[in-house]
């Protein structure tokens, strides 16, 4: 395209570079546009003229570019190269005119090209995705077909301006919700596919098969809904495609997927409400035949004012400030960490510090964990993704719902809708692991004692009473005047009367300050009587005291003539043998001591 001869009646905004005579262009801003009409078709000897309005990434011959351009024979054109050195790509306008107002309108790495018949309503016709980060170049072009021949075209205008403040939201195929079983495919040679891939319905039975885009819409107000897909002549003609949209409308469309490759094709421009509540565009496979194929949805939010000139659009900041004063793009009203300008392209509440509930601030969603601050569940796992992240979880792993880290028996999933740690094996510290009380005994895994009488889970259990019985705390299965209650505070078994198997019952232990659970204190002899404490408890003596009732004889020493210890007046009926000294008892024994 070197082979400019004239372009007269240049219009206002342009720089004065001309570059080898066949682009007059200047440096375009990501938020300008370009506007142009032609007073008639280009001529020339050849009739392969072309003539209109041209972005570029360069000024190289095999550079990224757009042009909008009218042809010698009155048709009009769209024809781009998506990166450098790639083939360029050509696609007819047949509703567009040679003199009808062009423009192409930058919209982040995007391209929109739009036509209108009186330079005041404007319909838009594709997107093409440019690479910007080197910059762009806007203005008028020319070609002849051949270099060897001359072309000429007049304009009766040309301008660059801002361009209209534009909410763009794009969703690739793996944003969408599908049914049936759609296959993802890597794009092939020549195709322009958003990210590399898309899906096709090969294999799965006409009619049972759609994809579902749900936007969440930042502002109520009018949104151009673009839609890409991968093209081909093995590709079905006449694919169904619904617009959902404000008030519960639906647009039944359809379009022609054997054309369109690499460029996001118009289906129409419609009001959406802020949110998403059924508000989507559908792609379906119903009454095609041919392969069906789907790759993105854009909306674009246009025609929005922004008064002062601070990069967000005024009903915006109407809906959220309340006026255009109060904040700037640059500040964070809500303190997250985001600007209300990135606020406004997130589609994040700028008053709302999580505006997805989900426990995280919007700015952590977006900067360290990558989750979507418009989901509180960006894995669709089940499990929020503060409550994933908290408990050293995946939240952009869908499949760590179904993982049991602490080995209770119970699924992160099931740990999470139970409010149980799943880090923890035994949230309550009962005693029993939290699946065995979810799963087999019914207590609460939160609680450690269910049935609130005083007695843990786990301990219950563990001596077949019942966690959810809150009467058999005052029970007493073992017979040792200890109930249920008082065994579980002494630390001993409610089913033997001897825990610690040292002659000694339990009550008297815990009576008279032993420890119930330790058989040592039975064969010791607390009151050096003579008597070991198991053997006080046997003869109902006082273990701490030598000489029960008081009558002189130690225990011991009545014990072993045969008279009561308890009893000052006793008798040894036997007249037993007194022990060493040789004495003989014949009478009843009266307070001597031998």
């Amino acid at each position: 395209m070197t082979d400019l001869t004239t372009v007269d009646s240049i219009g206002v905004g342009f720089g004065s570079t001309v570059d080898e005579g066949f682009f007059v262009y200047g440096s375009l801003a990501p938020s300008e546009s370009i506007t142009a009409q032609l007073d008639a078709a280009p001529s020339g000897a050849l009739g392969d003229e072309l003539a209109g309005i041209m972005i570029r990434t360069g000024t190289n011959a095999d550079d990224a570019y757009v042009f909008l351009a009218a042809k010698a024979d009155g048709s009009v054109i769209c024809q781009w190269r998506p990166d450098t050195a790639e083939t360029a790509v050509e696609f007819p306008l047949a509703s567009v005119s040679a003199t009808d107002w062009f423009r192409l309108v930058v919209d982040s790495e995007t391209v929109v090209a739009y036509y209108s018949t009186n330079g005041t309503t404007w319909n838009p016709l594709l997107g093409v995705d440019l690479p910007t980060s080197s910059g762009l170049l806007g203005g008028l072009a020319i070609s002849s077909g051949d270099a060897s021949y001359t072309a000429t075209a007049d304009f009766s205008e040309a301008i660059r301006e801002s361009a209209a403040f534009r909410r763009e939201i794009t969703l690739d195929e793996d944003a969408g919700t599908a049914t049936g079983s759609w296959n993802a495919r890597t794009a092939a040679t020549g195709e322009f596919l958003l990210e590399g891939d898309y899906l096709d319905d090969d294999g799965i039975t006409k009619g049972s098969g759609d994809v579902t885009f749900t936007p969440v819409i930042p502002v109520t107000g009018t949104y151009e809904v673009f839609l890409r897909w991968s093209a081909g002549v093995d590709r079905d003609d006449y694919v169904p495609v619904d617009v959902g949209y404000a008030g519960s409308q639906v647009d039944p469309l359809s379009v022609d997927q054997t054309e369109g490759d690499g460029q996001w094709v118009y289906l129409g421009s419609y009001a959406f409400d802020k949110g998403g509540s059924n508000q989507y565009v559908t792609v379906d496979n119903t009454g095609t035949t041919d392969l069906v194929t789907v790759d993105a949805v854009k909306f674009v939010g246009t025609g929005w004012t922004d008064t002062d000139t601070d990069d967000l659009p005024d009903p915006w900041e109407i809906e959220y400030f309340g006026d255009l004063v109060s904040y700037g793009s640059g500040n964070d009203a809500d303190s997250d960490g985001l600007t209300n300008l990135e606020e406004l392209y997130a589609g994040t509440d700028p008053t709302v510090t999580d505006t997805d509930g989900d426990g995280i601030a919007d700015d952590l969603e977006l900067n360290t964990y990558g989750t979507d601050p418009l989901s509180s569940d960006s894995d669709g796992d089940g499990l929020p993704d503060g409550w994933e992240i908290t408990n050293n979880l995946d939240p952009l792993d869908d499949q760590d719902a179904d993982d049991d880290g602490d080995g209770d028996s119970l699924d992160n999933l099931a740990e999470y809708q139970e409010g149980t740690d799943p880090e923890e094996f035994d949230t309550d510290g009962d005693g029993l692991s939290d699946g065995a009380e979810v799963n087999t005994h019914g207590t609460d895994p939160l609680v450690a004692d269910s049935d609130t009488d005083g007695i843990p889970d786990g301990w219950e259990v563990t001596y077949g009473l019942d966690p959810l019985d809150d009467q058999d705390a005052d029970d007493d299965g073992d017979g040792d005047t200890l109930d249920n209650l008082a065994e579980y505070q002494a630390g001993t078994d409610p089913t033997d009367d001897d825990t610690d198997g040292d002659g000694i019952d339990d009550a008297w232990e815990v009576a008279n300050g032993f420890d119930p659970v330790d058989p040592v204190d039975g064969g010791l002899d607390a009151d050096g009587d003579g008597l070991t404490n198991a053997e006080e408890y046997a003869l109902g003596t006082d273990y701490d005291d030598p000489d029960t009732d008081g009558d002189s004889f130690s225990d011991s020493l009545e014990d072993s003539i045969g008279t009561d210890p308890q009893v000052a007046d006793s008798v040894n009926t036997s007249y037993g043998s007194l022990g060493p000294t040789g004495l003989t008892i014949h009478q009843p024994v009266k307070n001597f001591i031998n």
